[in-house]
Order: C-alpha cells, then sequence, then structure tokens
C-alpha cells in the first residue's frame, strides 16, 4: 500500500515538475534567505506591479559597493506610487501598516515621509538582514525587468 502512495506521488511530481517548467519560458532560483521562496517563474509579459508583488530588478548603484553593478535582485514591492511612505528611526510604514524595522541604522540610511513618488517603489525582502530599500532607496519601475512568481 506504501509503495503504491508512494509511486503515485512520484508519478504526479515527474508529470508536474516538466509541465511547471515548460509552461513557465523562464525559472529563476534564489540562493538568499531575503525571500520565502528559492525556485520562481519569471514572468516579463506581466507589467501590473503592486504592493506584495515580487518582482525581478537591477540594483544600478549599490551605496555600500557590496554587491557588482547592474546585479538583479528579487524582493517584494512593500510600498507602491501614492502610497504614504513614512520612516523613524526604528522602522517603516507604508499607508500606517509596519512593512520594514531598521535593524542596521548604521547601513539603513534611507529616509522618506510622503507619497512614494510616481515611477518608484519601496522593495523589501522578507528576512530582516535583507539588503533592500532600508538600505538602498527607492527602486524605480524602469530597473524592474518582470513580476516572479514563487514555484517551491
Amino acid at each position: 500500500m506504501q509503495k503504491r502512495k508512494l509511486l503515485t506521488i512520484c508519478l504526479a511530481v515527474g508529470i508536474c515538475v516538466p509541465t511547471i517548467i515548460l509552461t513557465c519560458r523562464n525559472i529563476g532560483v534564489n540562493i538568499s534567505e531575503s525571500v520565502p521562496f528559492r525556485v520562481y517563474s519569471i514572468d516579463k509579459k506581466d507589467k501590473y506591479f503592486s504592493c506584495g508583488s515580487y518582482v525581478l530588478f537591477y540594483l544600478k548603484k549599490d551605496p555600500l559597493n557590496i554587491l557588482p553593478d547592474k546585479v538583479k535582485l528579487v524582493k517584494r514591492i512593500a510600498c507602491a506610487p501614492g502610497m504614504s511612505l513614512s520612516s523613524s528611526k526604528e522602522e517603516f510604514t507604508c499607508d500606517g501598516k509596519l512593512i520594514a524595522v531598521r535593524r542596521d541604522k548604521a547601513n539603513m540610511k534611507f529616509s522618506f515621509n510622503g507619497p512614494v513618488p510616481k515611477g518608484m517603489y519601496f522593495m523589501s525582502g522578507d528576512h530582516f538582514r535583507s539588503y533592500d530599500s532600508r538600505i538602498w532607496g527607492f527602486l524605480n519601475e524602469k530597473d524592474i525587468i518582470a513580476v516572479v512568481h514563487p514555484i517551491f
């Protein structure tokens, strides 16, 4: 009985995984702890970015010079154009909702209070040590490559 269940599971995985890979033209692999998934599909046709969407983008300028120029990153949109971003010594809020905590005050120097400018996004990773907008500020919409959809 257990062998039959195992065979059924293996068959389902064997059918589903190749189907997902063939259906999604591009697959990405995340190696950081910044987002809660490792494998994702890349959808370059989806141009609708909203708060909560995960996107793949180029980080053109790294203020701490840790990453190479024009590195590709995946982060979550935490605050979108027109929404109210507020920063304090301790935290960031978007429309009054806590979106990030300023853990490393020496490097997390970005500060802003007001509506997010048109075409700009405040990006956040889901890990408390994420390298995100708390450090490098707003992301320009022009630097977004694609929306990504977690697979696992």
